[in-house]
């Protein structure tokens, strides 16, 4: 589901026009990519190794949520369901997150 989530947000992301921010939707999309990826390497981990790669898409997404209020701080429209798509994958990797340390790693 998460990793489902995370192709969407890329998705949105790439589509966003952002005349004179090009720097930060090159941060944005490097970052909602990068999510992906993270999630995508936690795939079929288990232990400590896929904590670190659910840390990072956590970390990722972070900044995704960062560079989309930054957008919007600056006059760029945002889709408010793009927001809540990558609020949602927060709460969706952190929930991993947290089943990884019920289960001990």
């Amino acid at each position: 589901m998460a990793l489902r989530v995370a192709f969407q947000v890329i998705a949105g992301v790439t589509k966003l026009q952002c005349r004179g921010e090009a720097h930060l939707r090159d941060h944005l999309v490097r970052a909602a990519r990068n999510t992906g990826l993270a999630l995508s390497e936690a795939s079929g981990r288990t232990g400590g190794n896929r904590w670190v790669h659910l840390e990072r898409a956590y970390s990722e997404n972070q900044e995704v949520q960062s560079d989309l209020m930054m957008l919007a701080a600056c006059g760029i429209d945002v889709p408010d369901e793009l927001m809540q798509q990558a609020d949602r994958l927060g709460g969706l990797i952190y929930g991993l997150l947290r089943s990884c340390l019920a289960n001990g790693g």
